[in-house]
């Protein structure tokens, strides 16, 4: 599992749509302000309230708050932080 939180860390690594995907200015397409590499620890400190509106419409919230509570916690341990 490494550092990966939720499945599809790893399914955009490997997915053969990603090898040349095509480079867009629509801003659509961006990642949504806070959510570029958010900190394991800021994960970790957001209420299922936050966790809600943050990820409101993505694909996130598949595993839900605690799932990513959890996993959050499990992404700490393999990288040996508090």
């Amino acid at each position: 599992m490494g550092q990966n939180l939720v499945g599809c860390d790893i399914c955009q690594d490997v997915c053969p749509w990603n090898r040349r995907p095509p480079v867009s200015n629509k801003t659509q397409f961006d990642p949504r302000p806070g959510n570029f590499n958010p900190s394991l620890e800021d994960i970790v400190r957001m209420s299922s309230d936050d966790f809600s509106r943050i990820f409101k419409g993505s694909a996130v919230k598949r595993v839900k708050w605690e799932g990513m509570i959890r996993n959050v916690k499990i992404a700490k341990e393999n990288s040996n932080l508090p």
